[in-house]
C-alpha cells in the first residue's frame, strides 16, 4: 500500500501534461520538417550556383590563356619579321 502511495506522489509531481494538442504537435513537427526540407534545397541551389560560377571562371581561364598563347605567337611571328628586315 505503501507503495502505491508513493507511485501516485511522484506521478502527481512529475506527470505533466502536454503543452499543446496530438493536432498541434503535428502541425508544429510539419512547419519544422518543411522548413528543413526548405534548407536544404536552397543549400542545393546554393552549391548548384557555386558550381557553375566556377565553371564560367574556368572557362573564362581556358579562354584568356589560350588567348594568350595566340599573342604570344603572334607577337613572336611579327617580332620574327622586323628582326629580319
Amino acid at each position: 500500500m505503501r507503495l502505491c502511495q508513493h507511485v501516485q506522489e511522484f506521478l502527481r509531481a512529475h506527470n505533466k501534461p502536454p503543452s499543446k494538442s496530438f493536432y498541434e504537435e503535428m502541425l508544429h513537427n510539419r512547419q519544422l520538417q518543411e522548413q528543413k526540407q526548405a534548407r536544404e534545397v536552397e543549400k542545393r541551389l546554393e552549391l548548384e550556383r557555386q558550381r557553375e560560377q566556377k565553371q564560367v571562371t574556368d572557362t573564362v581561364i581556358v579562354v584568356d590563356v589560350g588567348f594568350i598563347m595566340y599573342l604570344n605567337v603572334y607577337l613572336f611571328d611579327i617580332f620574327s619579321k622586323c628582326i629580319k628586315c
